[in-house]
C-alpha cells in the first residue's frame, strides 16, 4: 500500500510540473527549480516563532555555474527552560539537471546528522507559479526514511508574491498532512524582499513544534546590476547642411553625412523670370550666374525733315 501511494504521488508531482524557471525562496518551504546567477550571492535571515519555541536562522547561497549554486546555513532553536536548545549547520548544493525544467537539492546537517534530498519541479502559468517537491529525509541512527511531499501555488507580481503551500509526509506511521503555510514576499526595491508567513502542522506535531507558527525575515541578492531602462540613444552627432534658396544653411539630423563637390553660391541668387501658375518664382540654383544685362535704349526716330 505504501509503495502504491508513493508512486501515485510521484506521478502526480510529475504531471503538475512540466517546468519553467520559477524562483521562490524563503519563506516558502517548497524549493524551486532556479539557481542563483553566476557570481551572485543570496542572503536570507529569517526567524520562526512558535508558542514555546524561537528559531532564528541565516543562509548564504552563491551561484557557481549556470546550473549549480551552493548554500551554507546555520540556525539555533531556543527552547523552553526545561528543554535544551539545539543548533544546526547545513550544506546545501543545488543542481539544475535539465535547464529550467528539473533540479535536485541535497542538504547535509553537520551538527545533528541528518540527510535530505529533493526532486524539484515547477511551472508558471502567467502570473501563477506552481512548485512541487518530492524528497527523502534520513536521520542518523534512525531505522526508517521519511518521504515528504511539498507543493506551493503563488501569485507573482513585480512588487510582491503571495501564495499557500501544503506538505505531506510518509513515514513508519503512515500518510499524513503535516504542514500548511501562507507565505508572502514584498519587494521595496528589486534586490530586497521582506518575507512573512503564517503556518501550522494540522495538529500532528508534538512538543514545541506544535501549533501555529509565524516566520519573519529578509531575503536579498547582491551585487545587484540595475538594467538600463531603455537602450542607448541613436547617434545624433552627424549633421548635414544644405543651402536653401535664401542662402541659409539648415541642419538635417539622423542622416549619413554626404560630401558634395558643389560649392554654395555666396552671391545673390538670380531667379528665373518665369512665374509658376500660382505666382511663385521657382529658384534656379547651382547654375552660372549671368552678368546683369541693362536694357538698351533706342533713340526716337528722327523725321526726314
Amino acid at each position: 500500500m505504501k509503495r502504491s501511494v508513493f508512486w501515485i504521488g510521484l506521478l502526480g508531482v510529475m504531471i503538475l510540473a512540466e517546468v519553467s524557471p520559477v524562483h521562490a525562496g524563503p519563506p516558502f518551504n517548497t524549493e524551486d527549480v532556479g539557481v542563483n546567477p553566476v557570481g551572485k550571492f543570496q542572503f536570507s535571515a529569517v526567524a520562526d516563532v512558535w508558542k514555546k519555541k524561537f528559531q532564528p536562522g541565516v543562509e548564504l547561497r552563491h551561484g557557481i555555474t549556470e546550473a549549480m549554486d551552493f548554500g551554507i546555513g546555520a540556525g539555533y532553536a531556543i527552547m523552553p527552560k526545561d528543554e535544551k536548545g539545539s543548533g544546526s549547520f547545513e550544506l546545501t548544493p543545488k543542481f539544475m539537471l535539465i535547464p529550467d525544467i528539473f533540479a535536485v537539492i541535497t542538504s547535509i546537517s553537520v551538527a545533528d546528522p541528518e540527510y535530505e534530498g529533493y526532486l524539484i519541479l515547477g511551472h508558471a502559468f502567467g502570473p501563477i507559479a506552481i512548485n512541487a517537491n518530492l524528497g527523502w529525509i534520513a536521520e542518523a541512527g534512525a531505522h526508517h526514511v521519511d518521504i515528504p511531499y511539498l507543493m506551493s501555488v503563488s501569485y507573482q507580481h513585480e512588487r510582491f508574491e503571495i501564495g499557500p503551500e501544503i506538505g505531506v509526509n510518509i513515514d513508519h506511521d503512515g500518510f499524513k498532512f503535516n504542514m500548511w503555510n501562507v507565505a508572502s514576499r514584498v519587494y521595496p526595491v528589486p534586490w530586497l524582499a521582506w518575507v512573512t508567513a503564517v503556518g501550522g502542522d494540522f495538529g500532528f506535531s508534538k512538543g514545541p513544534y506544535h501549533g501555529l507558527n509565524v516566520q519573519l525575515g529578509i531575503d536579498m541578492v547582491f551585487p545587484y546590476d540595475e538594467k538600463a531602462a531603455t537602450e542607448s540613444a541613436p547617434d545624433r552627432t552627424a549633421v548635414q547642411t544644405t543651402v536653401t534658396p535664401t542662402g541659409t544653411t539648415t541642419p538635417i539630423h539622423n542622416q549619413p553625412v554626404q560630401t558634395s563637390n558643389t560649392t554654395a553660391v555666396q552671391s545673390p541668387v538670380i531667379l528665373n523670370a518665369t512665374e509658376s501658375p500660382k505666382g511663385s518664382v521657382p529658384p534656379v540654383q547651382n547654375e552660372p550666374v549671368p552678368p546683369p544685362v541693362e536694357p538698351s535704349v533706342s533713340a526716337p526716330p528722327t523725321s526726314g525733315r
